[in-house]
C-alpha cells in the first residue's frame, strides 16, 4: 500500500480526528483512522471498573498509529520464546499498556449518498491476548471489505485479569469490563460512525474464537443487543465453558490472596487489584493454580447478574432476532490436542513422543480425568464415562482401523465438541427456535501449512478466519494454490454479502437459514456443499448425558433443579 496523504477531518461527539489515506493496486482509496479513543484510559481510580467516556479534545487528533496492545499477563513474553515464529515475534514485540481502550475505522474515501454498512471486529485471543494490531494488514481490510463499500472498525478491550476479574456477582468488582469495553465501543461507533460514512443502523459484529465468544455475549445482553443489527461468530459461544464459567471468581480470589491480600473481605481485595504493580499483577498469575480441566480460560465471562441480568436461554428469548452467521472448523480443538500452541494450558496436549503409540486406554483415561470426573458426576461418573468412551469410539466407526490416529482423532473430535461444536450448534438451535436467522457452516477445506506437524490433517481452530483475514496468520507463512484462493474468495464474498444484504449466499451457493428440524449448514471447501443434521447427534449425546446426569459438561455447571 502507497501513496499515504492525510485524510479529511472527521467530527466526533468527543473532538475532531484526521487519519491518513492509502491507495490500494486497483487505485482504490480507503481513509484509515489509527487510535481513536472511545473511552477514558482504564488506569489509577478507574482500573477495574466500567470504562467511562472519553474526555474531550481540542484541536485535531492525528489517528496515524496504532495504539498500544492492552496489557496481556501471560503473553507479554511472547516475543522473547524461541517457540513461536517471527510472525507472531513481531505482533508481539510491540508495547502493551493498560491505556489502551481505542478504535481504528477504514472507511471508504468515496462519498455516496446511501451510508456504507459497518462491520465491527473484535478480536479473539482466549480473553487473554490480542488487539487491533492483529489486523494489520491495510491491504487485507481494503481489499476484503473497504473495497466492497464495508466501513471497517476494529477495536481493543482489557484482556485477562485486568478486562474479567471478579470478586464475585454480589460484589462490586463483578467482572466482564472487557465486555463492558466492547459495549462502549460499540456505542462510540453507533453515535458516530456516521460521520465516517457508515450506517449505525447497519452495524455487523465479526468475531472469532474469544471474539466470537463476545459477540454471543452482547447479541443477548440488554446493555448492548440493541447498538447493531447482525451477528458473525466464528468458533466460539457464550455456551462453552471457556466462555461462561464462575472458575473466574476462584481464579480471581486466588491471585489476592497470593498478592498478599484477603480475599474474604471484597473492598479490601478490590484496593489491593487497584494497587498492585503490573509485575506483581503477573508473577500472582503465574503461580495461580492451573489444574486439569477443558476451559483455557483463566479469566473470562461469567453470568453476573449486571451485563447479564438473566441465564442466556432467557436472554436469547427476550432479545430481538438478529441475522446471525456461525460456525466451526473441522478439528477445532486439534490446536490444544496435537499441537503445541504457546501460552495455552497444556493439560489437553498429547506430547508429540506420546503421539505414535495414543491407544484407546490414552483415550479412556483422558475422558475420565477431563470430562466424566467424579467432580462432576459423583458416583455416576463411571457410568457416564462408559457412555462418552462408547458414543465416540463406535461413531461412525465400523469399518476403521483403530489405530493412533484414530484414537487422536476421536481424542481431538471430544474436545472439539465439548468446547466449540456443540457450544456453537446449541446457541444456533435456540436462536432458531427463537426464530433468528441463523446461517449455519463447517470449515473444512484442508491447507497443510509450511513448517506445521500434525500426527493427521485436519482443519483446527482459526483456520477460516486466516482465510479471511491473510496476514493475521500467527503461525507459519501460508501460500495459497488455486483451490485456496477459491475457498477464502468464497469465504469473503459470503461474509460480505451478508454484511450487505443480511444473507450470506455466494458463487452460486443458494444459502438458507436453519431450521430445528434439519439444522443445514454449508460445508465449506473447494465445492462448498449444502448440508444437513449440523453435529445433530453430538448435540442430542451431550444434552441427553446433562438430562440424565444433572450435569452439563458443555457449560461445565449443575443443571438447576426446577
Amino acid at each position: 500500500m502507497e501513496n499515504h496523504t492525510l485524510s479529511d477531518i472527521v467530527e466526533t461527539q468527543f473532538g475532531k480526528v484526521q487519519g491518513f489515506t492509502v491507495t490500494n493496486d486497483n487505485g482504490f482509496q480507503t481513509n484509515v483512522f489509527l487510535g481513536i479513543p472511545f473511552a477514558q484510559p482504564p488506569v489509577g481510580e478507574l482500573r477495574f471498573e466500567k470504562p467511562k467516556p472519553p474526555l474531550p479534545w481540542k484541536g485535531v487528533l492525528l489517528a496515524n498509529k496504532f495504539a498500544d496492545m492492552c496489557i496481556s499477563p501471560e503473553f507479554s513474553d511472547m516475543a522473547n520464546s524461541p517457540e513461536i515464529p517471527i510472525s507472531m515475534k513481531e505482533l508481539f514485540g510491540r508495547n502493551f499498556s493498560e491505556d489502551c481502550l481505542y478504535l481504528n475505522i477504514y472507511a471508504p474515501c468515496q462519498k455516496v449518498n446511501e451510508k456504507y454498512p459497518v462491520m465491527f471486529i473484535i478480536h479473539g485471543g482466549a480473553y487473554a491476548c490480542g488487539g487491533a494490531r492483529m489486523y494489520r494488514d491495510y491491504g487485507d481490510i481494503t481489499n476484503h471489505f473497504v473495497s466492497k463499500g464495508i466501513v471497517t472498525v476494529i477495536i481493543q478491550y482489557r484482556l485477562a485479569v485486568y478486562g474479567f476479574a471478579s470478586l464475585g456477582k454480589e460484589s462490586s468488582l463483578k467482572g466482564n469490563l472487557g465486555l463492558w469495553d466492547q459495549t462502549a465501543a460499540l456505542q462510540f461507533v453507533h453515535e458516530n460512525v456516521h460521520n465516517f460514512g457508515g450506517d449505525p443502523n447497519r452495524i455487523t459484529l465479526y468475531g472469532c474464537s474469544a471474539g466470537s465468544g463476545s459477540i454471543s455475549a452482547l447479541s443477548i445482553s440488554p446493555h448492548s443487543r440493541d447498538l447493531f443489527s447482525q451477528a458473525i461468530q466464528m468458533s466460539g459461544s457464550m455456551y462453552a465453558e471457556w466462555s461462561s464459567s464462575d472458575r473466574v471468581v476462584t481464579v480471581t480470589n486466588e491471585l489476592v490472596n497470593l498478592l498478599g491480600c484477603d480475599a474474604k473481605n471484597e473492598n479490601d481485595a478490590k484496593r489491593c487489584l487497584k494497587n498492585a504493580t503490573e509485575e506483581e499483577i503477573k508473577s500472582g498469575i503465574a503461580k495461580v493454580t492451573k489444574g486439569k480441566n477443558l476451559s483455557f480460560v483463566k479469566f473470562g465471562p461469567l453470568i453476573d447478574g449486571d451485563f447479564f441480568p438473566n441465564d442466556l436461554d432467557e436472554l436469547i428469548k427476550e432479545a430481538p432476532k438478529k441475522p446471525t452467521y456461525m460456525g466451526t472448523t473441522e478439528e477445532e480443538s486439534m490446536m490444544w490436542t496435537v499441537m503445541k500452541t504457546y501460552g495455552i494450558d497444556e493439560s489437553l496436549y498429547v506430547p508429540q513422543e506420546k503421539q505414535a503409540n495414543y491407544n484407546k486406554e490414552d483415550f479412556v483415561r483422558a475422558v475420565k480425568d477431563l470430562v466424566t470426573t467424579e467432580e462432576r458426576f459423583g458416583s455416576k461418573a463411571a457410568e457416564v464415562c462408559d457412555k462418552v468412551v462408547d458414543f465416540y469410539i463406535n461413531y461412525n466407526a465400523s469399518e476403521v482401523e483403530k489405530n493412533n490416529i484414530f484414537y487422536l482423532r476421536r481424542y481431538t473430535q471430544l474436545i472439539s465438541d465439548i468446547q466449540f461444536n456443540v457450544p456453537i450448534v446449541r446457541e444456533g438451535f435456540i436462536k432458531a427456535a427463537c426464530e433468528w436467522p441463523v446461517y449455519l457452516y463447517n470449515y473444512a477445506h484442508l491447507h497443510k501449512i509450511d513448517g506445521s506437524s500434525t500426527p493427521f490433517d485436519a482443519v483446527p481452530h482459526f483456520s477460516d478466519h486466516v482465510f479471511i483475514f491473510r496476514g493475521e496468520n500467527w503461525y507459519f507463512p501460508m501460500k495459497f494454490d488455486e483451490k485456496d484462493e477459491a475457498v477464502s474468495d468464497f469465504m469473503i464474498s459470503s461474509i460480505a454479502s451478508f454484511i450487505k444484504t443480511g444473507n450470506p449466499s455466494a458463487n452460486d451457493i443458494c444459502w438458507h437459514h436453519t431450521t430445528t428440524e434439519r439444522l443445514e449448514y454449508v460445508l465449506v471447501k473447494y465445492k462448498p456443499e449444502i448440508r444437513k443434521d449440523f453435529f445433530k447427534d453430538r448435540l442430542n449425546f451431550w444434552n441427553v448425558i446433562a438430562e440424565e446426569y444433572g450435569f452439563d459438561a458443555i457449560r461445565g455447571r449443575k443443571l438447576k433443579v426446577e
